[in-house]
């Protein structure tokens, strides 16, 4: 593993006690030896020289649900020079296990409040000129949960820029099933905007209502989105769900085209990109409203 030193060009002693998720990401536990707090480490790519720079401006940010990155760290591994982003690390996990350890099942009001909680995250970033472009479960780690009441933050900032740009050449972002269907958005061709986050967000939503994680392959947005979300897209809300809870047929836990009407309308509202902006202030509006008219 590489020597790591701080902005300042300290050395930082973090002992790697194991990967997380995929190796080939280069996502690490670790303790720090001096304060024996555990932390997680992310190899940055090195695609321009703007790379690590928004997660420190990030680290910056003091909001409640947002997981602040701790810092950007150099490591050396020979003449080699690599970027690491630098986040804490969360004893009770990311939402896919938050939901597999419950068997699946997950309570309206704990995805209402999930909901709320991310879109006041991205509100932040957004109005601080800031897109995320990686919001999926596996970027949202669970902080607190007792009494039925949960606290979560949207955190990993490694992909997250300052402006809205066309990626790089070699710049991978985004995840495939998190994203628009193609025909509407290629995540490396096109440039990436607050809608962009904002559906990622209600792909989220999506899976937390089916009770079911929406990174299998079967229940993707590929999947289903190809052919129902372009025929369906532009009718309504009631439509729209009730085309796309066919698609799950014996594996969903909550028929979407049952929900209650106004679930319905804003999240057909974050999935539709040809609708016009629909910003995470005004999903904090509408939610704030369907809350006060239960």
């Amino acid at each position: 593993m590489p020597v790591f030193t701080d902005n300042k060009g300290c050395r930082v002693e973090l002992e790697i006690k194991n990967p997380l998720g995929a190796e080939t990401q280069a996502v690490f536990l670790a303790q720090n030896t001096q304060n024996k707090k555990l932390v997680v480490i992310k190899r940055l790519p090195c695609v321009s020289s703007r790379e690590g720079s928004l997660a420190m401006k990030i680290t910056g940010f003091k909001y409640q649900f947002l997981a602040s990155s701790l810092g950007v760290l150099t490591g050396k591994v020979g003449t080699t020079t690599e970027r690491w982003l630098l986040m804490p690390f969360f004893q009770h996990g990311d939402l896919v296990e938050y939901i597999n350890t419950r068997g699946g099942e997950v309570p309206l009001s704990i995805c209402m409040q999930i909901w709320k909680q991310v879109a006041i995250a991205l509100q932040a970033l957004h109005e601080k000129g800031c897109l995320h472009r990686d919001v999926k479960l596996e970027n949202i780690y669970v902080f607190r949960f007792e009494d039925g009441e949960i606290h979560v933050v949207l955190g990993d900032f490694g992909g997250a820029t300052d402006e809205e740009k066309v990626p790089e050449d070699g710049e991978h972002l985004g995840t495939g099933d998190f994203l628009p269907p193609v025909r509407n958005f290629n995540p490396m061709k096109d440039t990436w905007e607050e809608k962009h986050d904002i559906f990622g967000l209600s792909m989220v939503m999506l899976a937390l209502f089916t009770n079911h994680p929406i990174h299998d392959t079967d229940l993707g947005c590929r999947y289903y989105f190809n052919g129902i979300y372009r025929s369906h897209i532009k009718k309504s809300a009631k439509e729209f769900f009730t085309a796309l809870s066919t698609t799950f047929e014996e594996k969903q836990k909550m028929n979407l085209g049952e929900i209650k009407p106004g679930i319905q309308e804003i999240l057909f509202k974050m999935l539709n990109l040809d609708g016009g902006a629909y910003t995470a202030s005004q999903i904090i509006a509408d939610l704030e409203e369907l809350e006060s008219d239960p």
